[in-house]
């Protein structure tokens, strides 16, 4: 073998500076070069608007998507950027939009105007221009307007004049680059809806407007995250009154709204300076330590907790809990340029100390709902308790004194060592089990059969959950255990496919399914390793040759291609024999699998809690909205 010449020297050495830097490593800037890189980039100019509101000076925000042209277009009526042609020769606006670390955001003693922003480090609005094969900016200031426009971060024309209008503020549209974003370089416009909804409620009093092509949404709220958390709350409520405060101190500013609902899950959002933090970080920990400090103290003031008993914990909080916290702050230090994660501790010290006075406050105040937060808090540390027991018992570890691990019995496993290349399939019913068992791959197919809709994750408690030997049985057979102690490590199989007859009660066991896998492993949901097999709902026969149809469209696409044709209606997936069943839903080259992804994981959940919970009204309310868009298979 012939060794290649080494070339490596001081020539090959090369220092990437600004734009170039961000369009060869736009994933250290952006976190995603696929559509949610395209929606990072267009809320760093969404941010710019929202910065100019924080500091008094906006009250109006329009945005607009053009679907064609895929462009977007951010307005304000903020100051304007500050724009012109230095003594040196600098231009200004350029620099602004293509010079790493500039900006006036860094001096936080006020004189610029900005004693909190989301933008402290001068990158992003430099990323969004080059990461965008067009970039224009218009600044309206000081009896002038200036433009400039740019291409993949390039300045291509610049000019100003003087403008009669005193309106000032900001225009900036922009085309996300199709050759950075090549899976998709569209916005998604559901999600920039739920943001912009969102923001409205962060930004009390301002106006936001959203249009998507010939669609206008126009989102304001006068009462901030007192309707923030009712528009996120899905489930019955159990306090009155909800929890809110607003404080400021020393530069730093914090409000809160929290309510407790039925559901036994949590719904939280945090945001610094409006930006969100999903991830949580230091003012999430302080508010919550002393959201716990204050329960107990009340708890054990009014004798709720005894002397014996031990103090309620954090988690014991969690259920029910619907909470929205942001914190205003000078200088904000986050985990990296997407922001995700708080770091600054004085934010801790700070939730810590006004939140504590403020819970405390409520609590007094609403003495019936505090009863009703820590009752409930009782009620889920005693099911935990319980959940323990309960995991314990089908926990499958193998061990000296256990042996080898035990599959459930139902379970007919793929042979193939190496797990990554194997599938659970999930069936309704021994009889489509069968003939799964004799279609399938022996060696990287398993067969696992459940009886009818399994129970409802979403309403049951863990503790009872965990009895059914339907649950049971999935876990023993995925390996990887659930819940806190999920461990995406051991999962036994790269794929779980859940295959269902392809009408209503098919659709439910399905709902069912992933409602479990999406409370208690939600990591593998997130991580794409589950699926939905699209079985068929017709065969059609003509003469020798035959297709599948799975739905009524497919039907009605194949009557005007067709006039003379047999046609067969399953009723499930067990009325398929062997061939017809590898043919439709076994053979990855002939099957057609759905990937279960959570795009807006928060909305999935919502719409889960709504749906499968124990709240009526919700479902009635959701029915009745949506009845148009249903289909009944009788």
């Amino acid at each position: 073998m012939t060794k290649k010449k080494n070339t490596y020297g001081i020539d090959d050495i090369q220092t990437l500076e600004g734009i170039q830097a961000i369009r060869t490593r736009p994933g250290m800037y952006i976190g995603s070069i696929e559509q949610q890189g395209v929606n990072h980039i267009t809320l760093e100019i969404v941010s710019n608007s929202i910065d100019e509101y924080l500091n008094g000076h906006c009250s109006m925000i329009e945005v607009s998507v053009n679907s064609k042209t895929r462009e977007i277009s951010i307005s304000d009526d903020g100051r304007g950027i500050p724009a012109g042609i230095r003594e040196n020769g600098e231009n200004v606006l350029e620099s602004v939009f293509t010079k790493l670390h500039t900006g006036a955001k860094f001096a936080q003693d006020g004189t610029t105007g900005y004693n909190s922003s989301g933008g402290m480090n001068g990158v992003g609005s430099k990323a969004t221009n080059a990461l965008s094969s067009k970039f224009k900016v218009v600044s309206k200031r000081d009896g002038m307007k200036y433009m400039a426009e740019f291409s993949k971060g390039e300045l291509k024309k610049y000019e100003e004049k003087k403008d009669s209008n005193s309106i000032t503020g900001t225009t900036i549209s922009f085309v996300p680059d199709k050759t950075i974003f090549k899976e998709d370089p569209s916005v998604n416009t559901s999600w920039l809806k739920k943001t912009l909804q969102e923001l409205s409620f962060l930004c009390k009093g301002v106006k936001i407007q959203l249009t998507v092509d010939d669609k206008q949404d126009v989102f304001i709220s006068n009462n901030g995250l007192l309707d923030y958390v009712e528009y996120i709350n899905k489930s019955e409520k159990i306090t009155e009154t909800p929890l809110y405060f607003e404080v400021a101190k020393d530069k730093m500013k914090a409000e809160v709204g929290m309510l407790f609902n039925t559901n036994n899950s949590d719904t939280v959002k945090v945001y610094t300076n409006n930006i969100p933090n999903p991830n949580g970080g230091a003012h999430l920990v302080g508010f919550r330590t002393a959201l716990t400090t204050a329960i107990n103290k009340f708890a054990r003031d009014n004798g709720l907790l005894k002397e014996k008993d031990d103090n309620l914990s954090g988690t014991d909080l969690l259920e029910g809990q619907v909470l929205v916290l942001n914190l205003n702050m000078p200088d904000p230090v986050f985990d990296g340029q997407t922001k995700a994660k708080l770091n600054s501790q004085e934010a801790r010290s700070f939730l810590m100390e006004v939140a504590g006075v403020g819970i405390k406050d409520y609590l007094n105040q609403n003495p019936q709902d505090a009863r009703s937060i820590i009752e409930k808090a009782l009620l889920s540390r005693k099911a935990s308790e319980a959940a323990k027991k309960a995991r314990e018992a089908v926990r499958n570890v193998p061990s000296p004194t256990r042996g080898k691990i035990i599959m459930p019995s139902k379970l007919t496993d793929a042979t193939s060592k190496t797990r990554k290349e194997c599938e659970l399939l999930i069936l309704e019913g021994n009889s489509a089990a069968g003939s799964a068992k004799e279609a399938r791959d022996t060696k990287t197919q398993g067969v696992l059969p459940i009886r009818g809709k399994i129970i409802n994750a979403q309403k049951t408690e863990l503790a009872k959950l965990l009895q059914n030997e339907e649950v049971k049985s999935i876990i023993t057979a995925l390996g990887c255990g659930f819940g806190d102690n999920l461990d995406m490590s051991k999962l036994r199989y790269g794929k779980i496919v859940i295959l269902t007859d392809a009408d209503e009660d098919g659709g439910h066991i399905s709902m069912l399914l992933m409602t479990f896998f999406l409370k208690y492993m939600r990591e593998l949901v997130e991580k794409g390793h589950l699926y939905v097999a699209v079985s068929p709902l017709y065969r059609a026969v003509r003469g020798t040759s035959y297709d599948y149809l799975k739905d009524e469209k497919a039907l009605e696409d194949y009557k005007k291609k067709y006039s003379k044709f047999e046609l067969f209606r399953y009723k499930g997936i067990g009325e398929l024999n062997p061939k017809q069943l590898k043919e439709t839903t076994l053979d990855p080259k002939t099957r057609t699998l759905k990937q279960i992804t959570i795009s807006d994981l928060e909305t999935t959940i919502a719409l889960v809690d709504g749906l499968m919970g124990s709240d009526s009204d919700y479902r009635k309310d959701y029915i009745s909205k949506n009845s148009t868009k249903i289909k009944i298979d009788i």
